[in-house]
């Protein structure tokens, strides 16, 4: 269940990395050898590849009638043979089918907040062995997320000085603490009974004074242990992201939704689990429903399900009022059951996605289905046939045959409408069997053999029919009489095209001197565009020109801002703290949810209170923060959600306008050509740069960065060389993500190596330590 259709595509994404790699050996050593054995693979409509620095990413995209599930093995098996040829730096190939959206583009469908008197890094160990370990009995669940809690690290932080006067480097410690502990398993061994059995080696540390105590070598005779250049410190990490709730800061628990399953039911499992699980948790914890995606889906389900039982109970009513009959009554209710039941089957059979489209045509339908019945059994009733079913096969399927003209439509047009016309067509086609063989029977059943004489009129009734006829035949005798003006006024009812006149015609005089005139169209053409315009007219400029779509969803807006490479994590937080402050102030706003991913990306989604969403709070609230957002010009905003996109801040790099695609299987002669393509373009008096390297989208951003370009001949005079000096800065840069992870006292670790006096390089700073 979901609340739009879902988008499929039968796309497979294969992903693999290539070791300090640069994109050309990457598209060496991966790329290229996997592209050619995918080339052998049948209904594979697409290849596109992408190599960066250290990964590369294969898109193949299929036919759409293909078995993805088929092609996913088939994808597996290629790559299990042509793995073992590939170069030793290229890690094993991840194979992954595209669904609706990826997993960072997903919302979750619901969020709590957890609350305790511990540590954050304390309160995600225990979420994770109490509530997540009871929500991983869920299969539907394809996430679980707990966020605002930093990791708990071991920090070995080491004197640079005291470092390098031993001969050490921060690289060497790293290597001696990795080989020295941990679990590897050397191979096979084979006891006496002929049973191959796998060996462990298991040196897991029981505290972190094993660890003090390693040996990493001796110098002059004398042993150096690790406690002697370096302390250890177990804390907390320096926070990577930043997710809070209403401006609150704590530990959330995220859950989100494998595609395909009923959000609805699948949120009341997950709350009835929480509530059950919550009982477990130690004194002191608090654990609240912070965010329910669920509750618009469930919401607007109850107005289908309301408006589908007013319908069918209104024709009910209406049919009881007209024939004052229950056999009739039972006959058609039964009908309608029958249908709906066929329906849903076909509907299964058929794999259509419920949604909220598809429940729309289903209640759209009750009253087609309900009026081939109704023709049907009045007819059964009057003239005791079936004739009047080729008149219902044509009608029905005349309105099919236009319903399933959606498919004609570009894919983006069909993805909403698709299953929504399936839904109708399949319910107008079972009541066309259900007219034909279901009614007739249960009319038979029920009103029996005495039905089966043709009612006479009486002669009140005669006199009736004589009058209505007669009424009729004058109204067509007038008509006929001033047919021309009648074909007239209906052609000026429905309206000619003349306001679609261009006002001047280019190289036609006679037109610009007429049409085209000024006087003409400033005095006249407004009072001939509207009288001859007609009902046509209104709709174009009342309707189709000021109409625009939206999705289906609960009223939101988005925050989002951008700043250049180079900027903090702090930085974004702080920007993003003082919009917080702001939002808390404004009555009518539900939640705001941030989410500040790096120094680069943050978002703010904001949601309203249901007596607000349909008000003119969204859109006086997008106005307000646009107006905030330009006291902050170094921030590129995108701030949209309700009416029109807004944006502000400075525009950074563009794209070219202008492009020249150049193909070929070889990248290095591809690169000479372009190279020649450009001088040629450049030659050319208005051209004034030409980049053979652009950007492949908007999402790619150009960053600056160092470039050290080292004399050899003095690095060779004074005894070094290029690595030794890398190595050095290595040594004195900032490191806040674990290098290895390590396990002490059954619980694992993060290891972070840093110097204790962290240098943050500039450019003076740089030249001054080379």
């Amino acid at each position: 269940m979901d609340l739009n259709p879902p988008e499929k595509e039968p796309i497979l994404n294969i992903s693999y990395g290539v070791r300090n790699a640069s994109p050309e050996l990457v598209e060496k050593l991966g790329t290229s050898p996997l592209e050619g054995a995918f080339t052998q693979l049948s209904e594979l409509k697409k290849t596109t590849s992408e190599s960066n620095y250290n990964a590369g990413n294969i898109q193949l995209r299929f036919d759409k009638s293909t078995d993805m599930d088929y092609k996913k093995f088939e994808v597996a098996a290629l790559i299990r043979q042509v793995f073992p040829s590939l170069d030793s730096k290229v890690s094993y190939p991840n194979v992954t089918q595209s669904s609706q959206k990826s997993i960072q583009e997903k919302k979750p469908i619901l969020t709590y907040s957890i609350n305790g008197p511990f540590a954050s890094f304390e309160i995600k160990k225990i979420a994770e062995d109490i509530l997540v370990t009871g929500l991983n009995s869920l299969e539907e669940i394809e996430t679980i997320e707990i966020r605002g809690a930093n990791e708990l690290y071991l920090y070995v932080i080491y004197d640079i000085q005291k470092l390098q006067s031993l001969k050490f480097s921060r690289s060497s410690l790293e290597n001696r603490i990795r080989n020295s502990f941990g679990r590897n398993y050397p191979g096979l061994a084979m006891n006496n009974s002929g049973e191959s059995m796998f060996l462990e080696i298991d040196r897991s540390i029981a505290d972190k004074s094993a660890l003090e105590n390693l040996l990493l070598g001796r110098v002059e005779g004398k042993a150096i242990y690790l406690k002697d250049v370096a302390t250890l410190t177990l804390q907390e990490s320096a926070p990577q992201s930043f997710y809070r709730i209403n401006g609150n800061n704590s530990v959330n628990l995220t859950i989100t939704n494998r595609d395909g399953v009923n959000k609805v039911l699948l949120a009341q499992k997950i709350k009835e689990l929480m509530i059950a699980s919550e009982g477990s948790l130690p004194e002191g914890f608090d654990v609240r429903l912070e965010f329910d995606d669920t509750s618009f889906l469930d919401k607007e389900l109850k107005k289908i399900y309301k408006r589908s039982g007013l319908s069918i109970l209104i024709l009910v009513v209406f049919i009881f009022l007209i024939n004052r009959n229950l056999k009739y009554l039972l006959t058609l209710f039964l009908g309608i059951i029958v249908n709906v039941s066929l329906t849903v089957i076909i509907l299964y059979l058929l794999k259509v996605n419920i949604h909220m489209y598809s429940l729309a045509g289903l209640t759209i339908s009750f009253g087609l289905i309900v009026d081939n019945a109704i023709i049907m059994i009045d007819h059964l009733h009057k003239h005791k046939n079936r004739k009047v079913f080729l008149a219902l096969l044509a009608a029905s399927l005349t309105t099919i045959v236009a319903l399933l003209m959606v498919f004609l439509l570009p894919e983006d047009d069909r993805r909403n409408l698709g299953e929504f016309s399936v839904v109708v067509a399949v319910m107008l086609g079972v009541s066309l069997l259900v007219a034909l063989l279901f009614t007739p029977a249960m009319y038979d059943l029920l009103f029996g053999a005495k039905q089966k004489a043709v009612k006479r009129l009486t002669l009140p009734q005669l006199r009736k029919r004589v009058v209505a006829f007669s009424r009729f035949s004058r109204f067509i005798g007038f008509t006929a009489k001033f047919r021309k003006t009648f074909v007239a006024l209906l052609i000026l009812l429905f309206g000619l095209p003349v306001f679609y006149l261009p006002s001047s015609w280019e190289g036609h005089e006679w037109y610009n001197k007429t049409v085209g005139n000024s006087y003409y169209q400033e005095e006249i053409r407004p009072y001939v565009d509207k009288s001859l315009g007609g009902s046509f007219r209104m709709f174009v400029r009342g309707v189709f020109e000021k109409s625009s779509y939206r999705e289906a969803e609960r009223t939101r807006l988005y925050v989002n801002a951008t700043l250049p490479f180079g900027n903090t994590l702090e930085q974004m937080n702080f920007i993003m703290t003082e919009f917080e402050v702001f939002l808390k102030g404004v009555e009518g706003v539900d939640k705001f949810v941030t989410t500040v991913r790096s120094g680069q990306n943050a978002r703010i989604e904001i949601t309203f209170k249901e007596a607000y969403e349909t008000s003119a709070l969204p859109y006086r609230l997008k106005g307000k923060l646009a107006m905030k957002s330009t006291d902050w010009s170094g921030v590129r905003w995108g701030i949209y959600g309700v009416g029109q996109g807004f944006s502000t801040g400075p525009g950074g790099e563009g794209i070219p306008s202008f492009r020249a695609e150049l193909r070929g299987y070889n990248y290095s002669e591809l690169e000479k050509q372009s190279e020649i393509l450009a001088e040629k373009l450049l030659s050319h008096r208005r051209i004034q740069e030409v980049n053979t390297n652009e950007r492949r989208g908007w999402n790619e951003k150009k960053t600056e960065e160092y470039v050290l370009r080292f004399d050899q001949k003095l690095l060779a005079m004074a005894g070094a060389n290029q690595y030794e000096v890398v190595n050095a800065l290595n040594d004195l840069s900032q490191h806040e993500q674990p290098s290895l992870f390590l396990e002490v006292d059954n619980d694992m670790y993060g290891v972070v190596v840093k110097e204790k006096n962290l240098i943050v390089f500039q450019s003076l700073t740089l030249k001054i330590v080379v």
